[in-house]
Parts: C-alpha cells; structure tokens; sequence
C-alpha cells in the first residue's frame, strides 16, 4: 500500500555526513546500508567507506567505517553466504572488494583491483561460490567473474561509446 513502516537516520554523529549508495537484504531479515561518510576539512573532503546492518525494524546492529588511502567510497554489496556480505566500491583510484563478517562486520578480507577505476556492482555467481562484478577502466565497462577469493576467472572489457559512459549495475 506504500505507506512508511518505519524510518531512521544513520549514522551522521556531528563531523561526518553519511550517504547511502545502496542496501541489501539479508537472508536473516537484516538490511545492509551501504554508502559513504564525508566530512568538510576546509581544504579537502574527507571520505571514508561507510557501511551498517541494521535489524526488520532498522534499529543498528553494527556499523564500520572503512578506508585504505584516504577517498573510499563503497558502492554496491551482496550477501555472499550466510556468515558474509562483500562490498565494492573505489578506494582512491582503484577497485576495492571487501568481505565483511555478517555478524560482526569486521573485515575478512579485502583486495584492490589497480587497474581499475572502480567496482560499480556485485552479484553472486548463479553458478558456483564465485561473483561477478562490473566495474569501470580507462579502456570502458570491466566484466569479471571472481572466485571466492577474489581473484579473477575470467574478464572482458567494452569500449566506451563516449566519453563518461562506463558500467553502472550487473543483475542476475
């Protein structure tokens, strides 16, 4: 019927602004919101990956902030199994994967992608325990499937059509 069942504000705690990119549903009826905090430094922005679960009702159960060299932004996740979710998204000028503990949020694992400017969009691969991911490079919109690792299987790149134009989202 479209009428709000509940909402919530996450995550702004004075100094930082939080900016959700996208959420995903969890197979335990949790939510992952999953975005960016930025803060005004004067002479720069100060960007961190940010990224939360929260409960049914959105009532936090944890939050992390992420950030390797010093502009992190994630973009898309999945819930990769039952104990994990994996993120993506840019840190600095490269592809960033991060695998998250679902009950905890710490990180398991994480790896750059330097060829890349980004990871736009994950899913699972329908296949096997692997993902596929899209990203952008300067050659244009970037396939790969992953194993659960994160090492690439296989990749293909497209040529960009026009300038700015690049991968986006991936869907299963």
């Amino acid at each position: 019927n479209g009428n709000i069942q509940w909402q919530k504000a996450y995550g702004n705690d004075g100094a930082y602004e939080v900016e959700i990119q996208s959420t995903v549903a969890g197979s335990d009826g949790a939510y992952l919101l999953i975005g960016r905090e930025s803060a005004d430094m004067g002479a720069f922005v100060a960007m961190n990956g940010w990224v939360a679960k929260v409960d049914a009702d959105g009532n936090p159960v944890w939050q992390r902030r992420l950030q390797n060299q010093g502009q992190t932004l994630l973009i898309s996740g999945v819930q990769a199994s039952d104990s994990a979710y994996v993120v993506v998204g840019v840190d600095h000028t490269q592809g960033l994967m991060v695998t998250l503990d679902a009950t905890t949020g710490l990180p398991l694992s994480g790896k750059l992608y330097p060829s890349l400017f980004s990871i736009t969009s994950v899913i699972r691969s329908p296949d096997d325990s692997g993902l596929v991911v899209l990203g952008n490079s300067s050659s244009g919109a970037w396939l790969a499937k992953l194993d659960s690792a994160g090492e690439i299987v296989w990749q293909k790149t497209y040529a960009r059509i026009a300038a700015g134009v690049g991968g986006r989202s991936v869907l299963a």
